[in-house]
C-alpha cells in the first residue's frame, strides 16, 4: 500500500502546471449558492480535471490504507 501511495504522489507531482490554491470550503460558505455554482460554468479545463482526479485517487488510496 505504501508503494502505491508513493507512486501516485510521484505521478501527481510530476505535472508542470501550477494551479492556484483555493480554500473551497471557505469560499463556498461565504458565497451565495448561485454565485458559487457560476464559478464552475464554461469550457472544461483538462488541468483542473486531472488535478481533481488525482486528488480523488489519493483519497481512495488513503482510505484503503486505513481499512482493516
Amino acid at each position: 500500500m505504501a508503494r502505491a501511495v508513493l507512486t501516485i504522489i510521484s505521478l501527481t507531482m510530476r505535472g508542470d502546471v501550477a494551479v492556484e490554491a483555493v480554500d473551497w470550503i471557505k469560499r463556498a460558505n461565504r458565497t451565495p449558492p448561485a454565485a458559487f455554482s457560476a464559478l464552475f460554468e464554461g469550457d472544461p479545463d483538462p488541468v483542473k480535471q486531472r488535478m481533481c482526479r488525482d486528488m480523488k485517487l489519493l483519497d481512495a488510496v488513503f482510505a484503503m490504507s486505513l481499512a482493516p
